[in-house]
C-alpha cells in the first residue's frame, strides 16, 4: 500500500475500494459470584429422577408337544472329572473299561428337587426365552432380555413337573475323544410344568412375556435333541393364560 492511501475515522477508503472493519475485542465485566451462607449449598436446577423398579409375577402352565429327553451330567461323570482335576488318579489299564449298570445311569441322569420330584432347572427355560427373543424381534439384545424376565425357581433354581410316562431311552453317542459311548437317559412324554415367571414392567409387559415363552416352545425346546439343536424333542405349547396381580 502507498503511503498516500488515506483512511477514514471508520476503516474506509477515501477512494471506491474499502476494507473491512474489524472492531477490536472488547473485555466483558466479570460479575462476582452471589455469596453463600455458611452451611448451605447451591440450589440444583436439575435433578435426575429415577422411578423406582416395578415386577409383575404371574403363572403359567408348560404343556409338552413332544417327548423331554434329560441331558447334563451325572453325578458321577462330575465326580470322575473333579477327581481327575484334584487327585492323582491312575489311568485304567489298556483294553479295560468299567462295568456299567444302564439302570444306575438311567436313574442318575434324572434331576430332583430336594423333595425327590423330578424338575428342570429354571435357567433352561430362561436361556430358551432369551434365544427365541434375539430371533424374533431385531435390535433386541441378550443382555436387555436377561434382565427383563427371571423364572422362578425353587432355592436350588429347580421347577417340579409332571408327566405320564417316563422310559429308558438308549443312544449311540461319541465322546470327546471321538469314541462311540452308549447313553441311557430318562425321556419323558406328557410332561406338563407350572411355570412362575416375573417380569420388570419397564422392559417388558406381561403379554410379550407370554408370547416369547411360547415362542420359546416352538422354536428353541428343551434338553437334548431340541428344536435348536436340530431335533424335534423339548417343545411344549401354553396351557393357560397368565394370571396377574399373584404378588
Amino acid at each position: 500500500r502507498t503511503n498516500d492511501m488515506q483512511l477514514s475515522k471508520n476503516g474506509k477508503k477515501m477512494k471506491d475500494d474499502t476494507l473491512f472493519a474489524i472492531p477490536a475485542p472488547v473485555a466483558e465485566e466479570l460479575k462476582p459470584e452471589p455469596k453463600i451462607a455458611k452451611g448451605k449449598t447451591k440450589s440444583v436446577e436439575a435433578q435426575i429422577a429415577i422411578p423406582p423398579l416395578e415386577f409383575t409375577e404371574f403363572e403359567v402352565t408348560m404343556e409338552g408337544t413332544a417327548p423331554y429327553l434329560v441331558a447334563g451330567w451325572t453325578e458321577k461323570a462330575i465326580r470322575m472329572m473333579e477327581d481327575a482335576m484334584t487327585k492323582h488318579v491312575p489311568k485304567p489299564a489298556k483294553g479295560m473299561r468299567e462295568k456299567r449298570d444302564p439302570e444306575t445311569e438311567f436313574e442318575a441322569y434324572k434331576v430332583k428337587n430336594a423333595k425327590g420330584k423330578e424338575s428342570i432347572p429354571a435357567l433352561h427355560i430362561k436361556c430358551a426365552m432369551v434365544n427365541a427373543g434375539i430371533r424374533s424381534t431385531t435390535g433386541v439384545y441378550k443382555a436387555d432380555l436377561r434382565t427383563a424376565i427371571f423364572v422362578m425357581g425353587d432355592e436350588d433354581g429347580l421347577i417340579p413337573f409332571e408327566y405320564k410316562k417316563c422310559v429308558m431311552r438308549r443312544d449311540m453317542v461319541r465322546n470327546k475323544s471321538g469314541q462311540p459311548d452308549i447313553r441311557w437317559r430318562p425321556e419323558y412324554h406328557g410332561w406338563k410344568a407350572r411355570v412362575r415367571l416375573r417380569v420388570n414392567n419397564a422392559l417388558i409387559t406381561v403379554e410379550s412375556a407370554v408370547n416369547l415363552l411360547a415362542r420359546a416352545g416352538s422354536m428353541v425346546g428343551l434338553g437334548e435333541w431340541r428344536i435348536e439343536k436340530g431335533g424335534q424333542h423339548g417343545t411344549w405349547k401354553i396351557a393357560t393364560k397368565a394370571q396377574k396381580g399373584l404378588t
